[in-house]
């Protein structure tokens, strides 16, 4: 019995009607040049004009945020990183290519990037998100020669203390009730209904209830608008307007591991306040101006430092 196919609705909207990506990628890549260049036109042309719609109601956007932004941080935190990065508070990694889950990187040639640290509740979420592990690996559930099978990789994981003042708590589903209200007043012109009807699609749907919204927010496929397009993702944009309400963490759940949550601080956002990230462990070889990102030094986590200059 074939499995049915789970709709993902997006406040940046698709199709009702929406092929897979690797039918789109196909039919990118065997169609003629011509084909593939109306359907480019069209969605690059589509979400113009959203991205147009939405600055519009940006001081709604950003009241509304920043409204609800009322949760503060002060626990320990488990960051993870590949050792050969050996700069465990860098966030130089979340603005390469088109960025993360909340924040959009350099790869997105028309939007003007932003950082984020990414933290988890512990040491083992950290680590499913790390490597993309289901949390049956980690939580004890898996022989010990599975695990030893598995491919090894170099990694640092190093215990943090964060002390952020303005977040916003993602696990509290009723917090962005009115901002779905806010964006699911964006619908598309008939202009483009009918351009779609005209490619094939039968109809263009936007965000319109809470579950649709936080859907879009944590699917494990928030990439796909990059892939595709290079277009940012729904996730991504919603980070940029965090950072446009003066938010200073967005705290989320794991998609990863079911019993953990994650907070992505947006760095920018730091500058003129006492909120901080420290590492609190055990790290001899790493420069003590490494270990903590503040009001005045974040601008330095955002540049690659070569080794020689991490160490103390």
């Amino acid at each position: 019995m074939a499995r049915k196919k789970k709709q993902v609705s997006h406040f940046i909207p698709q199709p009702k009607r929406i092929p897979s990506i690797d039918d789109i990628l196909n039919q990118y890549f065997e169609n003629e040049d011509g084909e593939n260049k109306k359907l480019q036109d069209f969605f690059k042309a589509y979400y113009g004009f959203l991205q147009k719609s939405r600055e519009e109601k940006l001081e709604e956007i950003v009241d509304t945020l920043s409204a609800v932004a009322d949760a503060s941080v002060n626990a320990s935190y488990t960051r993870i990183v590949q050792l050969k990065y050996g700069d465990p508070l860098s966030v130089v990694g979340s603005l390469s290519g088109p960025g993360g889950r909340f924040n959009i990187g350099n790869g997105m040639g028309h939007t003007k990037p932003f950082s984020c640290l990414y933290v988890a509740n512990d040491f083992y979420t950290a680590f499913c998100e790390c490597y993309h592990y289901p949390p049956e690996y980690m939580r004890g559930n898996v022989r010990a020669l599975q695990m030893a099978l598995q491919k090894p990789s170099d990694f640092m994981s190093v215990e943090l203390s964060v002390n952020i003042e303005k977040c916003i708590d993602l696990r509290d589903k009723d917090s962005l009730r009115r901002f779905t209200e806010v964006i699911s007043q964006i619908k598309p012109t008939e202009e483009f209904r009918d351009w779609a009807k005209e490619l094939g699609y039968f109809s263009l749907r936007t965000v319109q209830t809470h579950g649709e919204l936080y859907r879009t927010l944590l699917t494990k496929d928030f990439l796909k608008n990059y892939y595709l397009l290079e277009m940012p993702s729904n996730s991504q944009w919603f980070g940029y307007y965090c950072l446009m309400a003066g938010i200073q963490g967005i705290i989320y759940p794991s998609v990863r591991d079911g019993a953990g949550h994650n907070i992505g601080v947006l760095v920018e956002n730091l500058k003129d306040t006492d909120s901080f990230v420290e590492i609190t462990g055990e790290l001899p070889l790493l420069a003590p101006d490494r270990r903590i990102i503040n009001s005045s030094n974040y601008e330095f986590f955002k540049i690659r430092t070569a080794k020689k200059q991490l160490l103390s």
